[in-house]
């Protein structure tokens, strides 16, 4: 699973303490979409943080539901990117009445009604509902925002989705989550190590000493070799994009 946490992401502190009060074993995932006009999906996949970003803000300024913070638990892109919302273990303020948070983790999938379910979108729905079934004591149970209020979310298209039982199997549990800062040539310590250690697992060649916990050039130079490898940009910076196909 792609998880960006929420300094990875940006996110603005909540204005207060989020409830732990919920029992999602008798229920499970509930699924959600932005619902806008117009289609969402970004051309590029850095744009995907402003978008949770923008959701948080509204989110905070809607005075009518009275919200605290962004109400889903997590929001996945279709690029696969799972964001962390709200997070495991936390009430949702997303899925309109009180049983429903009080039973059912909220997951957001950022698209509007006019965008295309990307493969990359099923498959990190699939990996949020895993997570939160191992991780987060969700039930086995996956139903849109619709089965629990009347709304049209989250739309036709992942509603066709949620009927075959599409997320309830083949979701990854691997983490390795995004630690919300770039590492690059100079910086130390055991994030440096843990890039290191992934890269030697890829084939990529490092000093005879191997993961050292220290930036310097021959790491550069396997950062960049992998990068190119993966139609990514050769900069030798270990960005999400970067940490997403290294730890894949």
């Amino acid at each position: 699973m792609k998880l960006v946490n929420r300094s990875g992401w940006g996110a603005l502190k909540p204005k207060g303490s989020l409830s732990t009060n919920i029992t999602p074993n008798g229920g499970g995932v509930a699924i959600h979409y932005v619902g806008g006009k117009g289609k969402l999906t970004p051309s590029s996949h850095k744009k995907c943080a402003n978008i949770v970003k923008s959701i948080q803000t509204s989110h905070l300024n809607n005075k009518a539901e009275g919200y605290i913070d962004i109400a889903y638990n997590f929001l996945v892109c279709t690029h696969g990117y799972v964001y962390e919302g709200r997070g495991l273990h936390r009430r949702s303020g997303a899925n309109g009445t009180t049983a429903g948070n009080q039973f059912y983790y909220a997951v957001c999938a950022l698209v509007n009604e006019a965008d295309d379910i990307s493969p990359e979108l099923i498959q990190g729905l699939k990996d949020v509902c895993h997570y939160l079934r191992t991780k987060g004591k969700a039930g086995n149970k996956v139903i849109g925002h619709k089965n629990l209020i009347s709304t049209s979310c989250p739309g036709t298209k992942l509603s066709k989705h949620v009927s075959k039982g599409t997320f309830k199997k083949g979701g990854n549990n691997s983490t390795n989550s995004y630690p919300g800062k770039y590492i690059q040539k100079g910086s130390r310590g055991s994030l440096v190590k843990k890039v290191q250690s992934q890269l030697l697992k890829k084939g990529m060649r490092l000093p005879r000493w191997g993961a050292d916990g220290v930036f310097g050039d021959e790491t550069l130079k396997a950062v960049k070799t992998f990068q190119g490898n993966h139609n990514l940009v050769k900069d030798g910076i270990v960005g999400p994009k970067t940490w997403g196909k290294l730890f894949k």
